[in-house]
């Protein structure tokens, strides 16, 4: 389902993040929770938990398997483009916001997310960009959602944002009250005051690794604010804890489970 669309020439891509491993540890808390629950408020009793992150990213095919299921219908490849809303997709800008950078990711043109798929907001959206005619033709989301009028409104967008930034596109829309997001690389969300007020993005020193700049909680708790301990630990490294002190086992227990590389 991911990459271009096919009549602009995509193949499928693959994630350039391992989101499966992000999700699994999600899920064997998760997991963790209900175990603990089991034993503690209703049997008394372990529980052998099992997961597989191939199993759990199809969580994660929103309704593809229930639109084949249901009409036998394979799911395409729609780009930057959303099939069940529109508008509300990524559009290219026509100018870098660091035209002088060196670094090639920095001086192509920006990219911005524009999301007004409502009536009134495609209403305002129209009436930013200053073209009336798109406003009455595609009026109402059952016409733009389509697939051909989609092909029409995003070109038209873009055109619209071939002399601009997309710092610029983003003041137009906001000004207008039209929700957007400019998609900004790891520098720009590194040093975003929002992140930095928040603790999405902090500065940690990991007992391993020395100063990292890593990902904060992404939740808040008022009585037991959650911290950063560590942000990964060496393969192996909590061996002595739980096989030791948990589980019993003797420091020459260990040393000969790593010599059979057992752990």
């Amino acid at each position: 389902m991911t990459g271009k669309q096919e009549f602009l020439g995509g193949a499928p891509s693959k994630h350039t993040i391992w989101l499966a491993d992000y999700w699994g540890g999600m899920m064997g808390a998760v997991q963790i929770l209900a175990a603990l629950y089991w034993r503690d408020k209703i049997s008394g009793e372990g529980t052998f938990t099992e997961y597989s992150q191939v199993h759990g990213v199809t969580r994660q095919l929103e309704y593809a398997l229930p639109l084949y299921g249901r009409h036998g219908i394979t799911r395409e490849r729609w780009g930057n483009w959303d099939t069940q809303l529109c508008v509300h997709g990524i559009i290219k800008c026509g100018k870098s916001s660091y035209p002088k950078s060196e670094n090639p990711q920095e001086s192509e043109e920006g990219y911005i997310l524009v999301s007004a798929y409502e009536d009134k907001d495609f209403a305002r959206l129209c009436q930013a960009v200053g073209d009336g005619n798109l406003a009455g033709k595609y009026g109402k989301h059952d016409a733009r959602v389509k697939a051909k009028s989609q092909m029409e409104i995003y070109p038209w967008l873009e055109k619209w944002a071939a002399d601009k930034t997309k710092e610029q596109v983003a003041a137009i829309l906001d000004k207008a009250d039209i929700n957007n997001q400019p998609v900004w690389n790891s520098k720009e969300v590194a040093n975003h005051p929002h992140w930095l007020e928040r603790g999405a993005v902090q500065w940690l020193d990991d007992p391993t690794y020395g100063d990292l700049l890593h990902q904060g909680p992404a939740y808040k708790m008022s009585e037991t604010p959650p911290r950063l301990k560590w942000a990964l630990k060496p393969v192996g490294a909590d061996n002595e804890h739980i096989l030791g002190k948990l589980a019993g086992l003797s420091s020459e227990d260990l040393r000969r489970l790593e010599e059979q590389e057992c752990i």
